[in-house]
């Protein structure tokens, strides 16, 4: 229920911007979609696999010296960075579907679903930061 409010709420707030940079008027958000959106998603899921692959590595050795088993958070972690791989596949997709001219409705549309996919990678990783911080308050009680 919690990932159907975050996404819908990313939803909301991607078509929201949209509609702002329109009403605006200065054509902000056009620019960053054409010239900046993927860079900047790679650069986040760069970041996210990195983290996981530190956290993993975490879950691993306290594993190893412990009797916990973290299979479920194994499972959400893999789950989380698969969800972001996706998205970040969307974001390719959308901006190919993308018309340079022309075709208004489809365009903000489009735009307003790349904002959406870009917050909801920005929620995930939110989540792993989240994620590693519990792990080092979970591992300082156990010392």
């Amino acid at each position: 229920m919690k990932q159907l409010k975050v996404m819908l709420g990313c939803i909301i707030l991607g078509i929201a911007f949209i509609v702002i940079d329109q009403l605006i008027g200065n054509g902000f958000l056009e620019v960053f979609l054409k010239t900046q959106i993927l860079p900047i998603c790679s650069t986040i899921l760069g970041f996210s696999v990195a983290s996981v692959t530190f956290l993993i590595g975490k879950i691993a050795e306290t594993e190893n010296n412990t009797e916990y088993n973290f299979n479920k958070s194994r499972k959400e972690i893999k789950d989380s960075i698969c969800f972001m791989i996706y998205t970040y596949v969307a974001i390719i997709f959308l901006l190919f579907l993308k018309p340079s001219s022309g075709y208004d409705c489809l365009v903000l549309s489009l735009n307003s679903l790349i904002m959406s996919l870009f917050f909801i990678q920005i929620y995930i990783v939110h989540e792993i930061i989240n994620a590693i911080f519990l792990f080092k308050i979970f591992k300082d009680k156990r010392v």
